[in-house]
């Protein structure tokens, strides 16, 4: 019985959005300004943040720990982000994975899409402009759908 109730606790501690544990979060973006806003960004919510800048480490990442949700950029050193979602999701059913690009082009649009549609609905792209703080707007507007809470200090 003891062993149950473990069991169910541990389960319910690593579920996201639990008022127990902060969103477990990993940003991978290959341009260092934008990964630093976004950090910066995230800080006022409830969240522990991981970053890395290059594709393999973000696989390597995702293979080795548990996260909640995934910001990737598309355009990355040497595999897109629709490539690192394809590879890391089906060891990460349970994480919702976003896909972050200014730079979007209409049949990357529709294989974002059809990638969510074959994932269970759980990718999501962010378009954001050029400018950073249009970046940051975009972002924050992205973290609104999250169950993130807001830190109290």
């Amino acid at each position: 019985m003891k062993l149950i109730l473990l069991v169910i606790l541990s389960l319910t501690l690593c579920m996201p959005g639990t008022p127990n544990r902060p969103s477990i979060i990993l940003i991978c973006d290959d341009d260092k300004p934008d990964l630093a806003l976004q950090k910066h960004h995230l800080a006022k919510y409830d969240c522990v943040v991981t970053e890395c800048l290059s594709s393999s480490e973000a696989l390597r990442l995702l293979a080795l720990n548990w996260y909640d949700y995934a910001f990737i950029d598309v355009y990355l050193d040497f595999m897109t982000g629709l490539d690192v979602v394809r590879l890391a999701k089906p060891k990460n059913p349970l994480v919702e994975f976003y896909l972050v690009s200014g730079r979007w082009t209409g049949k990357m649009l529709l294989e974002a899409a059809q990638l969510s549609e074959d994932l269970g609905g759980r990718v999501r792209p962010i378009i954001k402009n050029a400018a950073h703080s249009e970046k940051m707007a975009t972002f924050a507007d992205a973290l609104k759908w999250l169950s993130l809470r807001e830190r109290k200090y």
